[in-house]
């Protein structure tokens, strides 16, 4: 015996319109209720994206920045430098290299920085290396 959308439909009008107004509004606000759990659950469960910028980056990004590192004479390590300090200030690693205002820009927020949590700019390792790609990176 199968149920028809019908008989489903005449059974739930009969149920609660035999029933109190109490239970009424009690499914009326426990159904929201339910819904609304399910939908954080589904967010806050599902997989996330990788936070990690360096999957972010194009492949096309990537190979540029390879380029750019072979042409330059850097080592690979400081490519992973160079990105990890874009990265923390959000810009693209190929803008920095390929910029030397905006490398500049980086340089003088990464001193700032420093000068705010009271380190002496000139004996951080971080900056000085940094200075020392600007020079390798555009002679200057």
């Amino acid at each position: 015996m199968s149920l028809t959308g019908r008989e489903v439909l005449q059974a739930l009008q009969e149920y609660f319109s035999s029933s109190n107004q109490q239970t009424e509004t009690f499914l009326m606000l426990i159904l929201p209720a339910c819904f609304l759990i399910i939908a954080l659950l589904y967010i806050r469960i599902k997989p996330e994206k990788s936070v990690d910028p360096y999957f972010a980056i194009s492949k096309q990004d990537f190979e540029l920045l390879e380029h750019i590192r072979i042409q330059k004479g850097l080592e690979e390590f400081d490519r992973d430098f160079l990105m990890s300090v874009a990265f923390t200030w959000s810009i693209k690693p190929t803008r920095m290299l390929l910029d030397p205002a905006t490398f500049g820009r980086v340089e003088e927020m990464m001193t700032e920085k420093i000068k705010k949590s009271g380190e002496d700019p000139a004996g951080n390792k971080s900056l000085i290396y940094l200075k020392n790609l600007r020079k390798k990176l555009f002679g200057s």
